[in-house]
């Protein structure tokens, strides 16, 4: 059985740079994801090309600065010289990563489910859901909100009163002739952050323009989610 250096679990922006950065050093990377290639995910889609770890991506939309209101009366609208934001489709972010990952010699395992971690002899064993077993020398978790392998390693849970979750859509957008009046208006292309003032306590609604489409979502804690909140805060920064 080959020992690679390094085994990620999931696919995600976390794992798929972690990924790329490791066999950019010359590690032997595998990676997993239970799901297959071309998935889809809702995500507001605003990063940076330095924190994803790859150079150009020149399908994505450029933005300049932010725009914060505050409670709905207060804006602020600034950029930061040298520092340029982007907006990504998150379908569009993934393929380009996997791409990326595999023109590095990362190896990569679709539709395989790791279900089993243990450590022995100074190596990390995994087993996914049809069997099979594989061995690294490390082990990086990337799977998100899903605990059920954090927990099977023997740390704690979450806590629940400090997660917070989303809800937003993205649909085809006339996003230049929109952005050409944030132009005219702040000199600059933004994204909106809108903090407070939204029929929740804690959490923000954002507007994210992106290459056809406009992405709007709205996060909160949990604890507000529960009590039904989310509704009345997604209704209200919609309008």
């Amino acid at each position: 059985m080959a020992v690679y250096d390094l085994a990620v679990v999931g696919v995600g922006p976390g794992g798929m740079a972690t990924s790329i950065a490791a066999a950019r050093q010359g590690l032997n990377v595998i990676l997993f994801e239970k799901r297959e290639k071309g998935r889809d995910k809702y995500c507001g889609g605003g990063s940076t090309l330095k924190t994803l770890g790859v150079d150009e991506l020149d399908f994505g939309f450029v933005t300049e600065g932010y725009g914060f209101v505050i409670h709905g009366e207060h804006i602020l609208v600034t950029a930061i010289k040298g520092h340029m934001g982007m907006t990504v489709r998150r379908c569009d972010l993934d393929k380009v990563l996997m791409e990326r990952a595999e023109s590095e010699g990362v190896e990569f395992k679709e539709k395989t489910e790791v279900v089993g971690i243990k450590e022995k002899n100074n190596e990390i064993v995994l087993m996914d859901d049809r069997g099979e077993k594989y061995k690294s020398r490390y082990l990086v978790l990337a799977t998100g909100m899903e605990e059920r392998l954090i927990l099977s390693l023997g740390f704690p849970p979450l806590p629940r009163e400090t997660l917070g979750q989303c809800w937003g859509t993205e649909k085809p957008y006339d996003v230049n002739e929109q952005v050409a009046k944030w132009r005219k208006e702040y000199g600059i292309t933004p994204i909106w952050i809108f903090m407070g003032g939204v029929g929740i306590s804690y959490g923000y609604f954002w507007v994210f323009p992106k290459k056809g489409f406009m992405n709007v979502g709205m996060g909160v804690l949990i604890t507000e989610a529960k009590r039904g909140l989310h509704e009345k805060g997604y209704k209200a920064g919609l309008e």
